[in-house]
């Protein structure tokens, strides 16, 4: 090289290599410095030339340079190469090439007073690259797992280093990947960077064989995630875990058969949940299951809206089927960090009740069908917090033989010839539920010529029951047992699958002996 120092010019031209273990710990702090493993030599070479006759000096000049394997906190890369040309104040930065585990980068720059243009070129595993984040970036970037690279390509600039300036587009495609374990065969979009948000557009993503399309909007100026218009029929809880597992956690007791069709629209907070107001339409052809008290209820061709307000959950089912009637559900479901209530309203409209006694009794023998209405507290992971209320109306049915009942009606055959071998056709009863208990205080049963009116308590948690039942004969027979009806009056105490049922005082004549019927108390 050579310097004129009355022309205030000079110039240099070199090429060489390196060992730059070293250049870390020379111009990072130790703690940085450590972050950095160097392990083979660096090349370089160029030119350079300075001209400070007019004052502060002016570069110009080209250098080319190449790494070979080097690590940073535990990630490792095999090349880094890049040209540098400095030009009447602008760098260009051409050619940089990046390689190594998480992939490869391709890039040009220009850094220019009002004027930074990028051009980027990659495919790369992103879960790879989290022991080199810090905070919520690593921490999402470790939830990734991804079979095939992600592609990605970006062309744009800004007037300045603010990221809210940068203004330009690109495309985004990868194959299969999982976001916190949720894995979707491919999506594909285009974006547009632009005042501090990317809008993807022409979203395709595909989940099984569920495809998805639409419109997303990531306003990183505002922390916000806009919908304004996406279709899918994509499973709701893979496709909330990629956007916020906390609602994808609120719907995993809505099960559904086959992926329902759904028309999302609205935005979430991505920071700040307070600002989340999104609208879910769906539309469950096949249906789905959702468990009520312990057992799981498959509902049929379902439609309705899921509203996400702040960190709660309101969803709206009104058209829905259940063994051949009609059924209708209302819930909320708080999301906020350590709140798990939840609520929910079910209304049920001439449901086949034997199919129901099976599945809740594991009993088949009754028949008829069953309208009610059950509103309900509770909280998750404690089945004793429920607490609730409703009614129940049974038709055409043989009460009887219901498990908790059917003792009755061999000690009813007993106290009038007949009675207990016929059908109680129809049954209604109010209840609460608190505390692991069903209780009911107006409990009738109504059948040919008699009916029953009783009150008491099933722990349905704890298999056992507390229950009072009195007879009430109506025609001939009760004209002649009205003044002792109240005498026929039974009680059951112990087991709700296995009751025994024994009268709690008998007319004198009367026998005491019958089927699981206790001996009676004076």
């Amino acid at each position: 090289g050579w310097a004129d120092f009355h022309e205030n010019k000079a110039s240099l031209e070199f090429a060489g290599a390196f060992q730059a273990g070293v250049l870390p710990h020379l111009l990072l702090a130790h703690e940085k410095a450590a972050d950095w493993e160097l392990i083979d030599p660096c090349r370089v070479n160029g030119n350079m030339s300075a001209d400070w006759h007019a004052g502060s000096a002016v570069l110009d000049g080209t250098v080319q340079g190449e790494s070979g394997r080097f690590r940073y906190r535990g990630v490792s890369m095999d090349t880094f190469s890049a040209g540098v040309a400095l030009r009447e104040g602008k760098i260009l930065i051409r050619d940089l090439h990046a390689s190594g585990d998480p992939g490869t980068l391709d890039a040009d720059f220009l850094i220019a007073p009002g004027d930074n243009r990028l051009r980027l070129k990659a495919s790369l595993f992103p879960g790879k690259l989290a022991p080199a984040a810090t905070g919520k970036l690593a921490e999402t970037l470790s939830s990734m797992d991804f079979t095939d690279p992600l592609m990605l390509t970006f062309d744009g600039g800004a007037p300045g280093s603010d990221p809210l300036t940068i203004k330009g587009s690109g495309t985004l495609d990868f194959g299969k990947a999982a976001m916190r374990g949720a894995w979707i065969e491919s999506l594909t979009t285009k974006f547009q960077l632009n005042n501090g948000a990317a809008s993807f557009r022409d979203i395709q993503v595909k989940i099984g064989e569920g495809m998805g399309r639409g419109e997303f909007i990531y306003d990183y100026k505002n922390w916000e995630g806009r919908f304004p218009s996406v279709r899918s029929t994509l499973d709701p809880i893979k496709l909330m875990t990629w956007i916020d597992p906390r609602i994808a956690d609120s719907l995993k007791a809505y099960r559904f058969t086959k992926p329902p069709e759904l028309l999302l629209s609205g935005k979430v907070g991505l920071r700040n949940p307070d600002k989340n107001d999104l609208r879910i339409e769906l539309n469950a052809r096949s249906g789905l299951s959702y468990t009520l008290i312990g057992k799981d209820l498959p509902f049929g061709a379902t439609s309705g809206t899921v509203l996400l307000k702040g960190q709660k959950l309101a969803i709206d089912l009104p058209n829905s089927n259940l063994y051949g009637g009609r059924v209708a559900l209302k819930a909320d479901v708080s999301f906020a960090p350590g709140d798990s209530r939840y609520g929910a309203s079910v209304h049920l409209e001439k449901v086949d009740f034997k199919t129901l006694a099976m599945l809740y009794f594991d009993y088949g023998e009754s028949s008829g069908s069953l309208t009610a209405d059950y509103a309900f507290r509770a909280l998750g992971g404690d089945e004793r917090a429920m607490n609730g209320k409703g009614n129940l109306l049974i038709e055409n049915g043989n009460v009887l033989a219901m498990p908790i009942f059917g003792p009755l009606s061999l000690l009813l055959n007993e106290i009038i010839p007949g009675f207990g071998y016929q059908n109680a056709r129809q049954a209604t009863t109010d209840f609460t539920v608190a505390n692991g208990a069903i209780n009911t205080r107006n409990l009738l049963i109504q059948g040919k010529g008699f009916n029953m009116i009783g009150n008491g308590t099933i722990y349905y948690l704890d298999d056992k029951m507390s229950m009072n039942m009195r007879l009430n004969a109506q025609g001939v027979p009760g004209l002649v047992l009205f003044p002792v009806s109240k005498i026929f009056e039974y009680e059951s105490v112990g087991s709700a699958k296995h009751p025994k049922w024994r009268p709690k005082l008998l007319p004198k004549g009367s026998s005491s002996q019958g089927a699981e019927a206790a001996p009676a108390q004076q």
